[in-house]
Order: structure tokens, then sequence, then C-alpha cells
């Protein structure tokens, strides 16, 4: 049996229990259907907030919650008056050290995370000089946001884990997150439903030769590594109800569990009834299925936690 400490990552690691956070969106501005031009990146449950500047794709992507255990940044922070913080950390285990632990980030998903990596070793792997795989913030034809400025992957990788971190203004990067750098796979996919996240994960992360596998270009350990999921709208564009969804969801994070994944991040869906794009008619409809994929989110995480817990 694998212990504490090991560096390999795989099935025989099943001795950890989960560390299992979920985000809940919330947003009470009163012009945001009108003020497209603000968004807010929430790192948290509840620790970190900042506000960017995007367009409305990213308007509505506005809230990523991480749990950073360890950290009390929201007792001195001040929070803007339309943000609601509702960040639930299921479960929290010995497989999460702290996020100054976390070196490795792996992440599944749509548009609002897609940066346009391959899921490729090579030239394309991601390294120290290039976290994402490909030049930062991202290929441009498979981003959905403010051209030439990064999602939330970059900002997070820039601005919000701990020192050292990625400096992408630098010709060469300081000595010590060099030698122990914040590498992202990011698997997402503009326009993916979960349909498209089963592909990121059985296909590219756990097919031959991909990262899930360990290989020796992409090596990565069960405490420093982060699963982020983040899908569902899409889902929501073309059905009101996601019983079936929410199974192949937590599927597909067994099946990370068993290649070795202990830490996992849940994103939920934005408020997409009040997006410009739906017309006031379909307004409470479109309500409604973003609501009933939240809500088996998360009557789906505490299970999946528990039955992954040994």
């Amino acid at each position: 049996m694998v212990g504490p400490g090991s560096s390999l990552a795989g099935p025989r690691l099943r001795w950890s229990r989960v560390s299992i956070y979920l985000s809940i969106y919330k947003c009470k501005s009163p012009d945001f259907d009108t003020n497209l031009s603000q968004s807010c990146i929430h790192m948290a449950a509840g620790h970190i907030v900042c506000s960017e500047r995007v367009r409305c794709h990213a308007a509505l992507s506005s809230t990523v919650y991480i749990h950073f255990k360890g950290f009390r940044i929201i007792d001195s922070m001040v929070y803007p008056p339309f943000i609601s913080t509702n960040s639930t950390a299921i479960q929290i285990s010995n497989s999460w050290p702290s996020i100054t632990s976390i070196r490795k980030i792996v992440i599944f998903g749509d548009s609002y995370s897609s940066v346009g990596y391959q899921g490729k070793g090579g030239d394309t792997a991601p390294r120290a000089a290039k976290p994402l795989g490909v030049d930062f913030p991202g290929y441009p034809l498979q981003m959905w946001n403010e051209e030439g400025t990064p999602n939330w992957v970059g900002h997070l990788i820039t601005k919000y884990m701990p020192e050292p971190r990625y400096k992408p203004n630098l010709d060469e990067q300081d000595e010590g997150y060099a030698e122990n750098p914040i590498l992202v796979y990011d698997y997402a996919v503009g326009g993916a439903t979960i349909d498209g996240v089963k592909v990121q994960v059985e296909m590219f992360f756990l097919g031959q030769a991909g990262v899930g596998t360990n290989p020796d270009w992409a090596r990565w350990s069960s405490e420093e590594t982060l699963f982020v999921t983040w899908v569902g709208i899409n889902d929501c564009a073309w059905s009101t109800k996601h019983v079936e969804a929410m199974a192949k969801l937590y599927n597909l994070q067994e099946q990370l569990y068993n290649a070795g994944a202990r830490n996992f991040l849940f994103i939920d869906v934005p408020p997409i009834a009040r997006s410009p794009a739906v017309p006031t008619d379909r307004a409470e409809e479109a309500g409604k299925t973003y609501l009933d994929w939240n809500n088996g989110l998360r009557s789906g995480v505490v299970p999946f936690a528990q039955s992954a817990s040994l």
C-alpha cells in the first residue's frame, strides 16, 4: 500500500480520503444585466476576491471558488455589495495539506475554462516557461473572453496561487518557481456538454499516454494535484432535466478517483436566465434548468465524497 508522501498517482492510492469543494454562484447586482463589462472572479471559500473587466461571455462566468485550507484572508476583506459567497468544503482530508502544496491543476469543462491545450507531451507539454502548454494566456481561437487577456485559469496561476507563481511578463521565471512550477492540464473545450467532458476525461486524460497514466513528461501525485470540473451551461441550453448528466458527471469523478485524484473542485452554473441571450419569454424556463443542474450537483457531491472515503 502506498502511504502519504508518495510521488505515485494511481489506483494503489485508495488509502486516502478525498477533499472536495463545491462552488455556488450568486450575484445580487441590480444592474448585472446591463453592466456586462463587470465580472467578478471570486477565489475562495471566501478568501480572495477581485474584479476583472471582460466581455459579455465571461460576465456570466464570473464566480470561481477554491477552498484554501489555512488561509483566512476573508476576515480582512471588504466584499463588493453584489457578491454573495456560498462555497462549501464538503470534505477535507489529509490528501489536502494546503493550497501551497498544489503544483498541478487538471481542468475539465467548456468555454469558460478553455485555453486551447491539446493534451499532449513533447513541445506542447506544460512546463515552467509555458505552464498552460500553450502561449499565455491561451490559444486565441479557443478562448471566449477579452482578446489577449486570461480567463479565470490564467488569473489563478498568475495572481492567486501562493508564491512562487508564474510571471507572464518575465523573460525568465524566478528560480524558486522554475524549480517547482504550477502546471495546468486544461482539457476544457468550448461548447462542451457533459458528454464532451466524458471525452476529455476518458479519451484525453485517461487514454493511452495521457496525463492520467502519469507519464514521464507529466508526473503528478495525488496530494499536489487539484481536479476542477466546471460544466453545465451548454447542458442547460439543451435540457431542463439533468439526472442522466449528473450520473455521468459523478461516474467520471469516480474514474478520476481510481486514477489517483483526491482533491476535487466543482463549479456550478451561473444564472443563465439573466443573460441577454435568453429571450424574456424563456427566462423562467432558463432559470429552472440552471437551478435543476446546480441542485443536482450539490445533492450528488456528498454521496460521491462518502463513497470515495475509505
